[in-house]
């Protein structure tokens, strides 16, 4: 790992990244996610090996789901909030 420090000036185009729409950024060296990547993803949680959890993303969206609709959440009302509506 380099241990020089990071220059505390972005050297980021802020104004021009703003301005960008989603078509605008070139996604040619990214493969596409698919669902079953998705499906099969592996969220790791916690900061050390000893505290690690290897649940699928499934599980822990299931988990969302049932804590949500504890809270009044319907399932109807999540997917609209994952939709963005």
């Amino acid at each position: 790992m380099n241990s020089e420090p990071l220059p505390k000036n972005s050297q980021t185009d802020w104004q021009r990244l703003d301005a960008m729409n989603d078509g605008d950024i070139d996604l040619s060296d990214c493969p596409e996610a698919t669902p079953e990547m998705f499906a099969n993803a592996v969220v790791r949680t916690g900061l050390s090996a000893d505290t690690q959890s290897d649940k699928s993303l499934q599980q822990v969206m299931d988990e969302i789901g049932e804590k949500a609709e504890t809270q009044g959440l319907t399932p109807e009302i999540l997917e609209a909030l994952l939709r963005d509506e």
